[in-house]
C-alpha cells in the first residue's frame, strides 16, 4: 500500500472520532487533527515510514500553550528567530505512545499496514490511546501547574531526554513554567542552566548567546505576574 493511500484511509477511519471530540482534520503544513482550547492549540501530527509495499504509522501529540509561547516569542525574536517563521507547527510539549510507555529505542508501535484491515487495526489502537490516555493528559496539562509538578517537582528534570514528554526549548520553557507557578526552585533552575552553559563556553562559544537570551528572559519575567 502506498504512503498517501494508507494515510487517506487512516484519516477516514479516525475522522469521526476526532470530530466528535472537537478536532478538525488539517492537511496544510502537517497532516493530522487540531483543536483550539482557551487560546491554546492541540494537534496530533501523523507521519509514516514508507517500507513499500507496507507503511508504518507514527503519530505525535502536541500542545502549544499560549501564555508560555507569548513569553518565549519575545526571546526568540531577539536572539534566535526560530519559531516566528514556524509558528503554525511550534509546540510547547510533545508526547507519544512510546514516550509514555518508556519505549525509547524505537518509534512505531503500530503494526505495519499492508491492507485495509491493517488500517482498521491501526485506527482502533490510536483511538484507544487517545481516548484512554492522551486526551486525559492533555486535559490535565491545561493547568500548567501540573506540568510544573512533572518537570520541576520531586523528580526534578535535568533535561527532557527520554522523559514522559519533550518540552520544547527546555531550559526556557521550564523556567517560564516555574516562574508562572511561583515554584520555589526558580533560583536553582536558573543557576543550573547558567552553570551548564558557562561550563561549555570554551568548547562551544555559541553558548554565550544562550546565556544572554536566558538572562533576557528573566528581565521579561520581572514584568509578568505569576498565576
Amino acid at each position: 500500500m502506498k504512503k498517501s493511500g494508507a494515510k487517506k484511509l487512516l484519516f477516514n477511519e479516525l475522522k469521526p472520532f476526532f470530530v466528535e471530540n472537537g478536532y478538525k482534520l488539517v492537511t496544510t503544513k502537517f497532516s493530522g487533527f487540531t483543536k483550539e482550547y482557551n487560546n491554546d492549540l492541540f494537534w496530533i501530527y501523523f507521519d509514516s515510514k514508507d517500507y513499500n509495499p507496507c507503511q508504518n504509522i507514527r503519530y505525535y501529540v502536541n500542545k502549544r500553550i499560549n501564555i508560555i509561547d507569548k513569553i518565549w516569542m519575545e526571546v526568540d525574536k531577539l536572539y534566535f528567530n526560530i519559531d516566528r517563521v514556524n509558528l503554525e507547527t511550534a509546540s510547547t510539549l510533545t508526547f507519544t505512545y512510546e514516550s509514555l510507555h518508556g519505549i525509547h529505542e524505537r518509534m512505531g508501535y503500530l503494526p505495519d499496514i499492508y491492507t485495509v484491515a491493517d488500517v482498521e487495526i491501526n485506527a482502533k489502537l490510536i483511538i484507544e490511546f487517545m481516548r484512554d490516555t492522551a486526551f486525559p493528559l492533555l486535559e490535565r496539562f491545561n493547568d500548567i501547574r501540573e506540568i510544573d509538578k512533572e518537570i520541576n517537582g520531586e523528580n526534578f528534570w535535568g533535561d527532557d531526554w527520554r522523559k514522559l514528554f519533550r518540552l520544547s526549548k527546555f531550559p526556557f520553557h521550564r523556567t517560564i513554567i516555574a516562574y508562572l507557578c511561583s515554584n520555589k526552585r526558580i533560583d536553582e533552575i536558573r543557576e543550573d542552566h547558567l552553570k551548564r552553559w558557562t561550563k561549555s563556553l570554551e568548547e562551544f562559544p555559541d553558548c554565550q548567546n544562550l546565556i544572554d537570551a536566558y538572562l533576557y528572559l528573566f528581565e521579561i519575567l520581572k514584568g509578568i505576574k505569576p498565576l
